[in-house]
This record gives structure tokens, sequence and C-alpha cells, in this order.
């Protein structure tokens, strides 16, 4: 009975954790980018949490990127050089452009929103729906007709049907998920 007892204890007692390495290779949040995830937090209502936001290479077509691992670890970069040049073109200011592209990539990592291609036609203009569109952001096509409230409130208050990130995510792995953001 004594070792029935004891075996009983063992067995109950015992659990088998696991425990993950954090993979992000960036910690904390760039000075460069402590204004706009303020401004997300202000209409979020609430702080991002661990979710590291840095410079890091983008590589091709990808300005931006969410990633996420699955452990839930999540982490955004953004290619030093596309945040540099962004508002060159004159369209929009340059910190207009830095805040789409940076709320786009909080909304997959902290809304967990997909990408939202829609658009609409508005006078002969194709203008899009969504902050969450696949495509580059300092163009004619934000801020020209519509405010930034508007884009703001689709962000944080999708449709229903609006992809979501499990929807639009691709695995590359088995050890993460990344969100490519847009095209150059």
């Amino acid at each position: 009975m004594r070792k029935l007892l004891v075996l009983s204890i063992l067995l109950v007692g015992c659990s088998r954790q696991v425990h993950y390495t954090d993979p992000r290779d960036i910690h904390g949040i760039d000075p460069a980018f402590t204004a706009i995830v303020a401004e997300f937090e202000s209409y979020l209502g609430r702080s991002i949490g661990d979710i590291p936001i840095g410079f890091g290479p983008g590589g091709g077509d990808v300005v931006g990127r969410c990633s996420v691992w699955n452990s839930e670890w999540r982490e955004i970069k953004i290619d030093p050089e596309y945040w540099n040049y962004m508002g060159q073109w004159g369209h929009i200011p340059d910190e207009d452009a830095r805040t789409a592209l940076l709320f786009h990539e909080l909304g997959h990592c902290v809304l967990n929103r997909g990408h939202l291609n829609t658009m609409w036609n508005n006078n002969g203009w194709s203008v899009y729906t969504s902050f969450m569109n696949f495509a580059v952001f300092f163009s004619s096509q934000y801020s020209a007709f519509e405010s930034k409230a508007y884009y703001v409130n689709e962000l944080f208050h999708p449709a229903p049907g609006a992809p979501m990130m499990s929807d639009s995510a691709s695995e590359e792995d088995d050890d993460f998920v990344h969100i490519n953001t847009g095209n150059i």
C-alpha cells in the first residue's frame, strides 16, 4: 500500500513542461518606431505586449515582416532602406507612409489581420479599402480620397468576413510562419 501511495504521488506531482527558446533576434522597440507604436496603442486601448520591432533586411519585394513562431513569439522587422526612402515620391508625408506601414505590420502581429486587397472606384481612381492591402503605402491611393480616420477605423473594426492572419498565412517550415506585407 505504501508503494502505491508513493507511486501515485509521483504520477500526480510530475508533469512535462515544454520550454521554448526565444527565436527572435531583436528585442524591444527601436526608437524610430516608438511614436507610431504609441499611437497604435492609443487606438488599441492597451499595450502591444512583448512584440519587438526593429530594422532588418527586407529582401526582394518585402518591405516589412511580421514573423509568428509556433510558440506564439512575434516580431516585426522593417527594411531600413525602404523606411528611409518612404515619402520621397512626394505623394504623402513621410510620417503618414511610415504610420501606414507599421500599422499594417501591427495589424498582422497584434490584431491577427490578413491581407485585404479590395479596392473601390472613386471618380475613376482605384482606392485601397484597408491598411491591410498588400501593396505600397506611399501612393495617391491613400489619403487623397479617404481620411486616416477611415483607415484606422477599418483596421480596428474590420467588416465581417475580412481575412484574418490564419486565412492568409503560409507556413514555410515547422518552426515559424512569415507574413509578407508588401511590394516595392
